[in-house]
């Protein structure tokens, strides 16, 4: 068995370790498509510098909660109130849309539908892989959407386009007689 880690013994060493995390996360938040180009600007080396850390859009910060699920996890079942969206941090998972399903990877998000309008779920969601969720909730979501409009707007947008998808896709499933799976 290997040897447990030990535990920091002082506060200098606990800030060490928070300072090498928040390295972490915004070392893969640049590798995310949903930040490109958004932390070019954060110095990596001062992110224990309050004005810097507020630099950064939300990563999983106070508003988020981190969920590790492993593969084939349904995480979204079509039909169920939704209170909550998904950010992929790592991993990849599977929107169950007819007809064909769509894979999202790390940096993609899901579950926002139910949060800008209909709270039903209108698909099932299952991991493809071991994966790494950020759950943000719907009163944070009001919250954050509030304070940056950007973000609310990109959210909107792709809300819009995937349910505008989804519309187009059951349309050519009635002109074709399939009979829509729900």
């Amino acid at each position: 068995m290997p040897p447990l880690a030990e535990l920091p013994k002082s506060r200098i060493e606990i800030e060490g370790v928070q300072s090498a995390r928040r390295k972490r996360a915004v070392e893969q938040a640049r590798r995310a498509p949903f930040y490109k180009g958004k932390l070019d600007h954060v110095n990596l080396d001062r992110l224990d510098d309050p004005d810097e850390w507020r630099k950064l859009p939300i990563l999983d910060k106070d508003m988020l909660r981190r969920l590790e699920v492993p593969e084939r996890t349904a995480v979204i079942r079509r039909g169920k109130v939704g209170d909550c969206m998904y950010f992929i941090a790592d991993g990849e998972a599977e929107v169950d849309v007819k007809p064909t399903p769509v894979r999202l990877a790390t940096g993609s998000f899901f579950g926002e539908l139910a949060l800008l309008g209909d709270s039903v779920r209108s698909a099932n969601v299952v991991t493809t892989q071991p994966s790494t969720l950020l759950i943000l909730d719907l009163a944070d979501f009001r919250t954050l959407t509030a304070h940056h409009p950007e973000l609310a707007r990109a959210i909107d947008a792709e809300g819009k386009r995937r349910m505008s998808e989804n519309k187009r896709l059951r349309e050519l499933q009635e002109q074709s007689g399939a009979s829509p799976s729900g």
